[in-house]
């Protein structure tokens, strides 16, 4: 019975005790969650600093990127400026005539002061380098440039012939026909009393330049038609088999 008694105790103890772990269990499971709370607003309020320290140094670069574009824009607005208004002789004569040759699609020839490259100005935009232009364009490009600088030669020097084969092959029909007119500008072509070629969509010519001597060679009929109908003074001569005979 005493031994009873004292297993009952036990008994009764042993559950006070089970009670008791279970209780510091739950407050272990506590005081590791606070800890982990503790730990994550640690987390939590550096990531806060970070943050911080982040959007500061974005608004530092922000204002650095406005200041720079607004310098680069400022400089890039000079530069245009200055290539549009500073351009050589060359540039200014050649450009003249690609705007009349392209009946106005474009405006005028910038030359880079970067790079030197030719581009070309359309009425609304920016220039367009020239390998970005169409097969046609560009070699009316070229052809501008090579006729202002014959223009521009001309002032100081005796002009000399000029000799081309079937240049327009690759021009539409009207910027043909505007070519065809430069041409004859180049040749020199009766002007009003203003001095002004009767041609309304001719390039007009330099101050003083002198009219210039083109042969142009062709195997193309309709080319000839055009070149005449720019030029009907424009002596015709054909080639056969070694011989060259004049054509009225």
């Amino acid at each position: 019975e005493a031994m009873q008694a004292r297993c009952d105790e036990l008994a009764t103890e042993l559950a006070g005790l089970a009670a008791r772990e279970a209780e510091l269990v739950q407050h272990i499971a506590d005081l590791r969650a606070q800890r982990d709370l503790a730990a994550s607003a640690d987390d939590v309020a550096a990531l806060r600093r970070q943050e911080a320290a982040l959007l500061e140094s974005a608004r530092q670069m922000a204002l650095e990127w406005s200041r720079n574009a607004l310098a680069r824009h400022l400089i890039d607005t000079a530069r245009r400026r200055f290539e549009r208004e500073r351009q050589p002789h060359v540039i200014r004569e050649a450009a003249a005539i690609f705007r009349a040759i392209t009946g106005g699609r474009w405006q005028s020839i910038a030359a880079s002061l970067e790079d030197g490259v030719p581009r070309a100005v359309p009425a609304d935009g920016e220039p367009v380098p020239h390998e970005h232009l169409s097969r046609g364009t560009r070699e009316q490009l070229y052809l501008a440039l090579r006729l202002g600088y014959v223009r521009t030669h001309a002032l100081h020097a005796e002009p000399l012939p000029l000799i081309m084969d079937d240049i327009l092959v690759n021009f539409d029909p009207e910027r043909a026909a505007r070519t065809a007119a430069a041409l004859a500008d180049l040749c020199g072509r009766p002007a009003d009393a203003t001095g002004i070629p009767d041609n309304p969509g001719s390039t007009g010519s330099a101050s003083g330049a002198k009219p210039h001597q083109i042969l142009f060679f062709t195997c193309h009929p309709h080319t000839v038609d055009m070149l005449r109908e720019s030029k009907p003074d424009a002596a015709l001569f054909t080639v056969e088999r070694g011989t060259i005979t004049a054509t009225a």
